[in-house]
């Protein structure tokens, strides 16, 4: 019998180290952020933003408790300060899909719902030309990425634009998390952490999807020599060899 050590606690055990050691400092991995209150926001270039340290998430309004059974419907989600938006009060942020919805008819939780984009954000931003009320939340961060002028005020000390993190995982999730040079399918949970964005043209403030590749580890590293370079010392040597530990080339 031959034990795939790809699966089980060990393996388990093995990845959450390895991301608790490279996550803690890295500005490429984001964890969901939700139920943000209104004075935690700031309104940029008609989106909401939340700062935390140097990096920017796009966020979109949201009531967190609504009376469905009355309206029949569950709450859109707001990506501007809209006609319903500046009406009603009560609205909390998110900057992932689903979020926790409550019936208050119902007094209880219908659990973690995906919300349709709200069709006075829809024409106050003009989205027509990118998107539609069923538009999902990762596809608003792309389009707005792609309009998005960004100014010496928007990069990181690196070099990267303080969105970054949000539009690259915006883009894995189009991907569907697959490799687009190998093919190798890495959608389990577990494995979207050795799933990276490669910008095409090397400049790190062109966020515009055609500038985008969704690269597994082992293909990112070897894109030129600096990336092998880079990749050639910690932290991203350690999580490359993990990478080839767990997921083998075959042939």
């Amino acid at each position: 019998m031959i034990y795939d050590f790809r699966k089980g606690d060990t393996a388990e055990y093995i990845l959450e180290k390895l991301k608790a050691s490279i996550t803690g400092t890295s500005a490429f991995e984001i964890d969901p952020i939700k139920n943000i209150p209104h004075h935690e926001i700031e309104i940029k270039d008609r989106s909401f933003i939340h700062r935390k340290g140097e990096n920017e998430f796009y966020m979109f309004a949201y009531k967190s408790k609504y009376q469905t059974e009355v309206y029949d419907s569950l709450p859109k989600y707001h990506i501007t300060d809209c006609e319903t938006r500046e009406t009603y009060s009560g609205f909390r942020f998110a900057n992932h899909m689903p979020v926790e919805i409550y019936c208050i008819n119902q007094r209880k939780s219908l659990g973690a719902q995906h919300l349709e984009l709200c069709k006075n954000c829809i024409r106050e931003v003009n989205f027509y030309s990118m998107g539609n009320y069923d538009t999902d939340w990762f596809e608003v961060i792309l389009a707005k990425a792609n309009e998005r002028e960004y100014t010496k005020y928007d990069l990181r000390s690196d070099g990267y634009t303080r969105d970054w993190g949000h539009v690259s995982k915006a883009y894995r999730y189009r991907k569907d998390f697959v490799c687009e040079e190998c093919g190798i399918d890495l959608s389990e949970k577990r494995a979207e952490f050795f799933c990276e964005v490669h910008h095409i043209d090397r400049d790190k403030t062109n966020n515009q999807t055609k500038n985008l590749r969704c690269l597994c580890i082992r293909c990112h590293s070897k894109v030129d020599a600096v990336h092998e370079k880079n990749y050639s010392k910690n932290p991203n040597l350690t999580k490359l060899n993990q990478f080839k530990l767990l997921f083998p080339k075959s042939g």
